[in-house]
Order: C-alpha cells, then sequence, then structure tokens
C-alpha cells in the first residue's frame, strides 16, 4: 500500500476525528507493538521496547482491530509455563504466585492469579497474571517474572519451561 493513496488520507483524517489512540500510547496492531510516537496524514510511528522505528500506513488500521495496551488502569502480564503432570497443581501456582510477589512494579490489586491455560501430552500450560501501571516497562517487567520464576523453580527443585508471554489492558 503505498502511503500516498486516498485511503491512508481518508483514514488519517478518520484517526484524527475518532482518536483510537493518542501521542505516548502503547499499542498493538497485527504483529507490532509500541508507543505511538507519530501520527501524520498518511502514516502512523511506532517505536518497540527495542527502540525500532515502524511506520504504519494509516488505511491499514481501518481493516485490522487496534489493541489498546496503555489504558488508565494499567496492564496484565501474563506469562506462560509448562510443567509436567507429575508436579503437584497447588505446589505450581503456590510457586507461580511466589514468583510474581518478588517482581518489583508489580501491584496488589488486583491480585496476581494463576489460571491453567492449557493442557497437552506431558505438561499442564499455567499463566500467570499480573498487574502494573507502568506501561511502558512492561518488557523488563515480564523478563523480571520469567527470572523470578526461573528462581523460584529451581529453589524448589522444579523443572519448568516458559512458552509465551502477553498483555493485555487492565
Amino acid at each position: 500500500m503505498s502511503l500516498w493513496s486516498p485511503s491512508n488520507i481518508l483514514a488519517g483524517m478518520v484517526l484524527n476525528i475518532r482518536r483510537p489512540f493518542a501521542l505516548g500510547d502503547r499499542i498493538r496492531f497485527g504483529e507490532h507493538e509500541g508507543e505511538v510516537v507519530e501520527q501524520a496524514l498518511l502514516f502512523t510511528r511506532l517505536r518497540t521496547a527495542r527502540q525500532i522505528e515502524v511506520i504504519i500506513p494509516n488505511g491499514l488500521f481501518l481493516k485490522a482491530p487496534i489493541e489498546q495496551l496503555s489504558t488508565a488502569g494499567g496492564l496484565i502480564l501474563a506469562c506462560n509455563v509448562r510443567v509436567g503432570y507429575h508436579v503437584a497443581r497447588e505446589m505450581v501456582e503456590l510457586m507461580l504466585l511466589e514468583a510474581a510477589q518478588r517482581v518489583g512494579g508489580i501491584t496488589d490489586e488486583p491480585l496476581p492469579f494463576v489460571r491453567i491455560a492449557g493442557l497437552d501430552e506431558r505438561a499442564v500450560v499455567y499463566e500467570v497474571c499480573v498487574h502494573t501501571p507502568r506501561v511502558h516497562d512492561q518488557d523488563r517487567l515480564l523478563s523480571e517474572l520469567r527470572e523470578r520464576i526461573v528462581d523460584v523453580f529451581a529453589e524448589n527443585r522444579v523443572m519448568g519451561g516458559s512458552e509465551a508471554s502477553r498483555t493485555e489492558p487492565n
């Protein structure tokens, strides 16, 4: 899609009127996630956590959902961990909550929680969810959460493998 297409100009005007996001907001659009650093008539520029700037033609915003990640309430960060069936569910949940409590920047309200996200032939997929008001620190906080999970699992001599992490607006 050419930046100079009429659909980009029209979409830029629609975005200017509807304002689904603003400068400084953190959004996810398709495979791209980052902070909105520029909104022009033809395109929107995002800066990713790795400081890469991505230019998205505005016409694309009319064709797919925009996930607004920076809300006034903060973010829910989630990290999945696969643990074999031989480890008691209650023990895994306690270890994941302990790991969450060791992360700085995580709030007590809403409380961290654990849920079973899936089952496969060899393991249970647990998802630990935590809340943070520090939207722009999400990558560092997820990294710290993974580190604490590894630490707590090692302290308890339990092997597990991290699968994926994601963020959702609160």
